[in-house]
């Protein structure tokens, strides 16, 4: 049977602080460009064992253990911010490397941010909670 599941990501594919990660960012000048990086960091690690809590993401983990296939869609919905964009575009190559042919989609959530409570509050949330919905 084909799922479609819906997954909110976060900064864990980066494994260290996120001043770390932003300013990683920030170095290779954009985002597209830090998330191959910090892709080939993890990409080769295979989806099983200690890898899925010590070298993988939480949201690999979580897909992993939810018993995706390649016939699966995966939608990642990422935070407005870099950083937040940045491993989830990371996430979404591993996903299609180990399931080739699995369909993945990131979306970026306006306003899905935790520097500004009232913008969270109006945005992010009403749109986080559309496109689930969609």
């Amino acid at each position: 049977m084909v799922k479609t599941i819906v997954c909110s990501t976060g900064t864990s594919a980066h494994k260290g602080p996120r001043k770390q990660l932003e300013q990683f960012i920030q170095e290779q000048g954009q985002v597209e460009k830090a998330a191959d990086l910090l892709f080939s960091k993890f990409g080769d690690a295979p989806p099983e064992g200690e890898n899925l809590q010590k070298v993988l993401s939480a949201e690999i983990h979580s897909l992993v253990r939810i018993g995706i296939t390649h016939k699966d869609r995966v939608v990642l919905l990422a935070s407005s911010t870099d950083d937040g964009y940045c491993c989830a575009l990371a996430v979404e190559k591993y996903l299609k490397h180990h399931w080739q042919g699995i369909n993945v989609e990131t979306k970026q959530i306006p306003g899905l941010q935790v520097k500004d409570a009232y913008l969270f509050r109006r945005e992010g949330v009403v749109e986080f909670v559309k496109h689930v919905l969609k």
